[in-house]
């Protein structure tokens, strides 16, 4: 009889917690989400003609802050113009090189293999016309960087970072919620144990 009592009340207990928990978990992802780090955009100085595309981007430090970066750019009527990006004005490429453009094309595709928030497009709200991204793999942390040319001829840069500690606290506060679910789900079982013994006696 007794094992049959400890039998039920494991029952009632295991139940409880599941249940909750289960709620703990659906809470958590729908007032927490996924990782989704926010983008910051940099309004480039415009070209002094209608540009046709991005020819090449010289990176020239992972940070987040792109000041420096060198942005190559083509006419519509083929010449070719450079800027030392947020520190000089537009110069004329006279001769320009043979670029080994292995920059993606980051206003129309995803940077990377998985459903990260981290390699979604950036939000630009206008047609883009072309661009050229690069993302920077680091022990903890991603840094993506997109440069793109606009239809109404204006250019852009938008920055995101993903850093590891950050994704962590976010996994880890679902657990919590889970983890509270089980905690009252065992509090009520063990209250409604408690109620059926009164109750029999």
């Amino acid at each position: 009889m007794k094992q049959k009592s400890f039998l039920i009340d494991f029952s009632i207990i295991g139940f409880l917690a599941l249940l909750l928990g289960g709620v703990g978990f659906s809470v958590g992802n729908s007032r927490i989400g996924e990782y989704n780090p926010p983008w910051t955009r940099y309004q480039i100085l415009a070209a002094p003609k209608e540009i046709a595309e991005i020819s090449f981007v010289e990176i020239k430090s992972n940070l987040l802050d792109p000041s420096g970066d060198v942005l190559y750019v083509t006419s519509e009527d083929g010449e070719s113009f450079s800027n030392y990006l947020f520190e000089a004005e537009w110069s004329v490429v006279y001769s320009p090189p043979t670029w080994n453009n292995s920059l993606s094309k980051c206003g129309a595709e995803r940077l990377g293999p998985t459903k990260s928030h981290m390699w979604d497009v950036p939000p630009v709200e206008k047609r883009v016309i072309d661009s050229a991204g690069v993302y920077f793999d680091r022990p903890v942390s991603i840094i993506v960087r997109c440069y793109v040319l606009l239809d109404d001829g204006s250019l852009e840069v938008w920055v995101h970072s993903g850093n590891a500690m950050d994704s962590l606290a976010v996994e880890f506060l679902k657990i919590l919620y889970v983890i509270v679910g089980v905690i009252f789900g065992i509090i009520i079982g063990v209250i409604i144990i408690r109620y059926r013994k009164r109750v029999s006696r």
